[in-house]
C-alpha cells in the first residue's frame, strides 16, 4: 500500500503547486479514452479487465477543474483459482474529481486528480456470478499534449478503488476536447 499513498501525495503536491498557474476559467472540456484496468486481490493472480471512459469537465479558477467521469466495462480478464477459470470485469465506475493542472509548456501539462469514485465489478464462473459494489477516495497522475487546436492526447494513472482485500486502479489513454 506504500505505493499508493505515495501517488496521493505526490498527486496533493502536484494539485497544490498548480494553483498558481493562471487558466481560462470556465472552459468546458469533453473527452473518451481506452482504460486498462488492475485488479488486485490479496492472494490471488491480478486481471485486466478494460473499459470506455468518458469524461466532462469545467475549469474553475487557477488552472483547477471539476470532472465527472464514467468507466464502462467492454472486456473481462480470466484469472484461475483453484482450477476454476474466473472472469473479473469492471461493471462501471463513477468519479468526480478535482484536477489541477501543472504547464510544462504551452501545449502540454502534468496534472493530479483527487476525488470519490462509486464503482460495481463483478467475478463470474458458468451458472454463478457475485458482484461487488464500493466507493471511496479516488486520486491519481497524468500528463496531456495537445495536437492540434484545443485536441489534447493524455495518459494517466488513477488509483479508483482501495479496500481490505482488494485494490483496483487503471491506466486510461484518451482524447479530449475543449469547447
Amino acid at each position: 500500500m506504500n505505493k499508493y499513498k505515495m501517488l496521493g501525495v505526490a498527486g496533493a503536491v502536484l494539485m497544490m503547486t498548480s494553483m498558481a498557474v493562471k487558466s481560462d476559467e470556465g472552459v468546458s472540456y469533453g473527452g473518451i479514452g481506452y482504460h486498462l484496468g488492475t485488479y488486485e486481490e490479496t492472494g490471488l493472480p491480478s486481471a485486466s479487465p478494460t473499459g470506455l471512459e468518458l469524461k466532462f469537465g469545467t475549469y474553475v479558477s487557477d488552472r483547477a477543474a471539476f470532472e465527472g467521469r464514467l468507466v464502462m466495462g467492454m472486456g473481462d480478464d480470466s484469472i484461475n483459482i483453484s482450477g476454476f477459470d474466473v472472469d473479473i470485469e469492471l461493471d462501471r465506475a463513477i468519479s468526480l474529481f478535482l484536477k489541477g493542472d501543472l504547464p510544462l509548456s504551452s501545449a502540454a501539462n502534468l496534472y493530479g486528480l483527487i476525488g470519490f469514485t462509486k464503482g460495481k465489478i463483478t467475478a463470474s464462473v458458468p451458472g454463478f456470478s457475485f458482484s461487488v459494489d464500493d466507493s471511496g477516495l479516488s486520486y491519481g497522475v497524468g500528463a496531456e499534449a495537445e495536437l492540434s487546436n484545443d485536441v489534447y492526447v493524455s495518459g494517466e494513472y488513477i488509483f479508483y478503488l482501495s479496500e481490505d482485500t482488494y485494490d483496483y486502479s487503471g491506466f486510461n489513454l484518451g482524447l479530449k476536447k475543449l469547447f
